[in-house]
């Protein structure tokens, strides 16, 4: 089990937020992970660290099944504290979070 942490990683403004929720939709390439009744391990923090660092923004489903351990928000905590991403969106059962890699060739701006 990951611990659990609401610390923000960048702090990312509405701004921002905005910014990516845009980016996030108009993408036609973007990642989509579907989280099922496997509880979230190692292997799956693993591909999403992969994603991030491949792609900075990715999208999470969790299906039914995931709920018969956790809540919508433990897993969300526990995605966010040891993926160290930040919280773009949350809607019914997905959400969308970003983390910044600079070493990326196209590297998404945020502004200011």
């Amino acid at each position: 089990m990951f611990i659990q942490q609401e610390e923000k990683f960048n702090m990312l403004t509405s701004k921002n937020k905005s910014q990516l929720r845009t980016i996030a939709h108009q993408k036609k390439n973007l990642l989509k992970f579907n989280i099922g009744k496997s509880d979230i391990d190692e292997n799956v923090i693993k591909l999403l660290n992969n994603a991030l660092t491949k792609y900075e923004i990715i999208k999470i489903s969790f299906l039914n099944s995931s709920f018969a351990s956790k809540t919508k928000e433990e897993m969300i905590l526990d995605i966010l504290g040891a993926t160290k991403s930040d919280l773009v969106q949350s809607i019914g059962k997905t959400i969308i979070i970003y983390k910044q890699n600079l070493k990326l060739k196209d590297h998404i701006t945020l502004e200011k």
